[in-house]
């Protein structure tokens, strides 16, 4: 008959209720839809995170206490120690456009030879292990979402709101002016207006001619709409074209941005005075 008595010596460890507060985690969030500066701010970002997490690096070794005399303990205090340096060790990866390659290390060493304009993003975390606390700093090259990501995580809340707001102004201060332009309704409402101070002239004056039928209208207007979409496509990649969400450049060199709002700018002035205007008034006239 089997014995349903625990055997003598063991002890059935007690079942792992909740308690009031296991795990409180605290949480702070900043993206910004492009970054635009030199080098040396990406390695000042760097820094800056490096040390805020050698402070909790800090406080965790502090927390192990004196190394032990014994030989065992010894060893099981340097694996810890091992441990919390590998959580807390910054992690930088740089990667070029279409994947063609990635580097990690300092940023110093990376970016000395990099070509600059051939960087697609830059990741910068302790996070490798989802370890807590954390910091991940993304920027990249993208068309439509931001360009700039930040985020800590922690359990001491103090060290999160510390950490995050150097990081977040560091950030900041390299947020272009123009960031609010990459935002997709501000090129949509510029073509629908350009469109409408052209075609709604022209339709006006056949309407007033009274030369079209009904045929010719639907043509029109379905010709219309493939311009309006023709449009909007040309102006959106000119829009991110010019102002690129990741703009990193050399030291006292102009920035890629600004170099090509000028370009856009110029084209722009010379398409408005030598085609858009003569033509309204052509139409106009008629």
């Amino acid at each position: 008959m089997p014995n349903d008595e625990e055997p003598q010596g063991k002890t059935v460890p007690p079942f792992p209720r909740l308690k009031e507060q296991q795990h409180k985690l605290f949480k702070q969030e900043h993206k910004q839809r492009a970054w635009v500066g030199d080098q040396t701010r990406l390695v000042q970002l760097q820094e800056t995170a490096e040390a805020a997490l050698e402070r909790m690096y800090d406080n965790e070794i502090a927390r192990l206490g004196p190394r032990p005399e014994d030989e065992w303990e010894a060893r099981d205090f340097d694996r810890k120690v091992e441990r919390i340096g590998d959580d807390f060790k910054l992690s930088v990866i740089v990667y070029g456009k279409d994947d063609r390659w990635e580097n990690s290390g300092d940023l110093r060493s990376i970016l000395l030879n990099a070509d600059l304009g051939d960087i697609d993003k830059i990741v910068m975390s302790n996070r490798v292990y989802k370890v807590e606390p954390g910091i991940t700093i993304e920027l990249r090259s993208t068309v439509y979402l931001e360009g700039a990501n930040l985020k800590v995580t922690g359990q001491d809340e103090h060290w999160v709101s510390g950490a995050f707001g150097q990081l977040k102004e560091q950030l900041s201060r390299q947020s272009p002016r123009w960031g609010f332009l990459r935002a997709f309704m501000w090129p949509t409402i510029l073509t629908a207006l350009s469109l409408q101070a052209i075609l709604q002239p022209l339709a006006a004056s056949v309407l007033d001619a009274g030369s079209w039928e009904t045929p010719e209208w639907v043509l029109f207007l379905v010709g219309s709409i493939a311009v309006y979409v023709a449009a909007l496509v040309a102006v959106a990649k000119a829009v991110r074209w010019a102002l690129p969400s990741l703009d990193v450049h050399r030291p006292g060199h102009q920035s890629t941005s600004a170099r090509r709002i000028k370009i856009l700018g110029a084209v722009g002035a010379f398409v408005l005075s030598t085609v858009l205007i003569p033509a309204a008034f052509l139409i106009l006239a008629g």
